[in-house]
């Protein structure tokens, strides 16, 4: 089975049981809000889950200044909208429940607003109008900087999964809870786990510290954390296998975009710094969402 998960199953009449923590995906239309569509109801087949379309048709604010026969014919197309939607991917996944919900307000309020705890958000990287702005403007900084629960952000034509591992970007202890997500991930599609993590190049007078690594340097004791996190995750969820891996380069981002190359998906925490006004992500996250080659989930905060 690849990565998209065509291959259902399910009891006699076709039905499969449904667990908690739906997966929630924007539709708008675009060819990517299309493509992140599919790989949600993947994800809710594997989880054997429900999952719920959502359009947001953002006319809350514009009764004001626009026709009720406009925003009749605006809803209307909405409604169609989900209803292909819903048919496609129902006969790509039989037994899949799938829910539809047209909604007055804008996009990244609908889904914030949706997302219970437990539960995914998952959009495309682009598009048009509504939804269309992810990842390109406020509406999408917005949503996965503020979000309760994890966001996928996916980007391009999701990969087989055969053989691809699932990356997890860590820095130290304290990534144990999205290092555990992405074991989970790995778990369900029978990958192993790969933590990555960066050593950056650290400046120094007449040169640069050495990250061909002893036991003793900072680079060594970097890697020996790392170790720790994996064996942390092998004893919470001993499923997948999981390998290790430490970077040196001055670019964590850069890293992570060329392991994303040969991922099935790649997981990485929200690490606001609590230093900006508004919504923000992380400069390595923001870079990351803009140029990866595979899907991106992003944990929350710790709130």
């Amino acid at each position: 089975m690849g990565e998209d998960g065509s291959q259902a199953g399910g009891g006699p009449d076709g039905r499969r049981p449904t667990a908690p923590g739906r997966i929630v995906a924007g539709v708008d239309g675009s060819d990517p809000a299309h493509i992140a569509a599919q790989w949600a109801a993947a994800q809710a087949h594997r989880r054997n889950t429900a999952l719920h379309l959502v359009h947001a048709v953002g006319t809350t604010r514009e009764t004001l200044f626009t026709s009720e026969e406009t925003i009749r014919l605006v809803r209307s197309a909405g409604e169609r909208l989900l209803s292909v939607t819903r048919d496609r991917l129902t006969a790509r996944f039989p037994g899949l429940e799938v829910t539809c919900e047209l909604v007055s307000s804008g996009p990244q309020e609908a889904l914030r607003g949706l997302a219970a705890p437990g539960e995914t958000l998952v959009v495309g990287s682009r598009g048009q109008g509504g939804f269309g702005s992810l990842m390109l403007g406020s509406v999408g900084l917005g949503l996965v900087s503020d979000s309760p629960v994890p966001v996928v952000v996916v980007r391009g034509e999701p990969a087989d999964g055969t053989g691809r591992p699932v990356v997890a970007a860590v820095r130290d202890e304290d990534d144990r809870p999205w290092a555990v997500m992405a074991a989970q991930e790995a778990a369900l599609r029978g990958v192993g786990l790969r933590l990555l993590s960066v050593w950056g190049l650290v400046p120094q007078v007449g040169g640069v510290v050495s990250l061909l690594d002893g036991s003793g340097t900072a680079a060594g004791r970097h890697r020996e954390r790392i170790e720790s996190l994996a064996e942390a995750v092998r004893a919470e969820l001993p499923g997948p296998a999981v390998e290790v891996a430490v970077e040196p380069s001055a670019s964590a981002a850069g890293v992570l975009v060329d392991a994303s190359r040969e991922a099935v998906l790649l997981v990485m925490g929200n690490r606001r710094s609590g230093r900006t006004l508004g919504p923000s992500v992380g400069r390595t996250a923001h870079a990351v969402l803009h140029h990866a080659h595979c899907p991106v989930l992003v944990a929350p905060a710790p709130r």
